[in-house]
């Protein structure tokens, strides 16, 4: 800087290094490059707005997000760009970014080629030129959305058809405990009837000891094979039971109580391990029926003397085998077991088993019941 004396013939200088200046400039410039590149060439939407909500700058990802020129978007106010419901939340939520308040906050854009668009948006105060203004960085979030969408879809979908599922489990479980409860009301019913004729019976040949004690023996069976029925509905009808460990108890308890009154000797082999597992209740009766009609049969055709009752769980399935040292058979002449084969057999189908009769004169009678504990445990799943 140059003050010339011209008096006195003399000019008055100062001189300032400059340096520092010039490299300042230099490296302004080299950032506000570096920013330009980094804003222009961004995968991200990039916005600067101001904080009426003008937007000031915008990069090429904001004008294809926008679907609109660069220089149709600039000076426009944002609330020309979003939809008019999300407005004026979006106001607020613009004063929080441009405060510092919150880091980021989900929105939408209007597109004139896409309609709306779901976005989330981050911003930063900063100064643009000598104006304060927001940096927004805009993610387009619609797969995101879509995917979420579809997650929740989903899982109202599965939770509907668990709902279905119980429904229908409920329903079916209804419906097999009342054909229980009616299959054993009719039981009980003529077991009932049966004591009530046997005691008219007595009360007319009250003269005659011989028949009254005949009858009296008659009522007390019947009265048992009552109290039998009455408290396999009991166990029966309560899912509380329906556990392996639970039939394999009962199915030991019946056995016992069953032969103990009779004339046959008995043994037990129970596994040595029980997994913790649910059965379905129709599956636990079946299993249960098949061992109750095979006893049945025992006491009242094949003249045994004892029967071993063998149950085992190898591999996922579980076994039954009842043996006697009875008369045994003739498997292919069965009129008089005919039914009471017929619904083992169905009663096995039924849960996926494998049931079989091997007999003869000289080695009595064995009946083999095999079923895969998956597939009972199967039923309580789909259920």
């Amino acid at each position: 800087v140059a003050n010339p004396d011209a008096s006195k013939g003399l000019i008055y200088a100062i001189a300032r290094d400059n340096t520092e200046t010039i490299r300042s400039e230099k490296q302004l410039m080299m950032a506000e490059k570096k920013f330009r590149d980094v804003f222009e060439n961004s995968p991200e939407a990039i916005f600067v707005e101001d904080s009426a909500g003008n937007i000031l700058d915008v990069n090429i990802a904001g004008t294809a997000l926008q679907g609109d020129k660069k220089e149709n978007l600039i000076d426009v106010n944002i609330r020309h760009l979003v939809p008019k419901d999300k407005f004026v939340r979006l106001l607020g939520d613009y004063k929080k970014l441009f405060f510092g308040a919150v880091r980021t906050v989900e929105s939408s854009l209007w597109s004139a080629s896409r309609g709306e668009i779901p976005v989330e948006i981050s911003g930063k105060k900063i100064i643009y030129g000598d104006t304060a203004a927001l940096l927004l960085l805009v993610r387009d979030v619609s797969e995101r959305k879509k995917m979420e969408a579809e997650r929740a879809n989903a899982i109202i979908e599965k939770n509907r058809l668990r709902e279905e599922q119980i429904l229908l489990s409920i329903k079916v479980q209804e419906t097999e405990r009342n054909r229980i409860a009616t299959e054993m009301h009719d039981e009980v019913g003529a077991g009932l009837s049966r004591i009530s004729i046997l005691g008219q019976v007595i009360k007319t040949s009250i003269n005659d000891p011989k028949m009254v004690a005949s009858n009296i023996e008659k009522v007390l069976n019947s009265s048992k094979e009552v109290q039998e029925n009455i408290s396999e509905i009991i166990w029966a009808m309560d899912p509380k039971n329906d556990t392996l460990e639970n039939l394999v108890s009962y199915i030991n308890y019946f056995t016992s109580e069953y032969l103990e009154d009779s004339s046959i000797s008995f043994k037990i082999d129970l596994p040595n391990d029980i997994p913790s597992m649910t059965i379905d209740g129709k599956a636990r009766r079946n299993i249960f029926l098949i061992i109750k009609e095979s006893l049945n049969n025992i006491v009242k055709y094949s003249e045994a003397t004892s029967v071993t009752v063998i149950m085992r769980l190898n591999n996922d399935l579980f076994s039954a085998i009842i043996r006697d040292n009875g008369v045994g058979f003739d498997v292919t002449k069965t009129s008089r077991f005919s039914n009471g084969m017929f619904n083992m057999k169905k009663r096995a189908a039924d849960i996926n088993g494998v049931f079989k009769i091997i007999s003869s004169k000289l080695t009595g009678t064995a009946v083999y019941l095999q079923v895969p504990l998956d597939f009972c445990n199967k039923l309580v799943n789909n259920s």
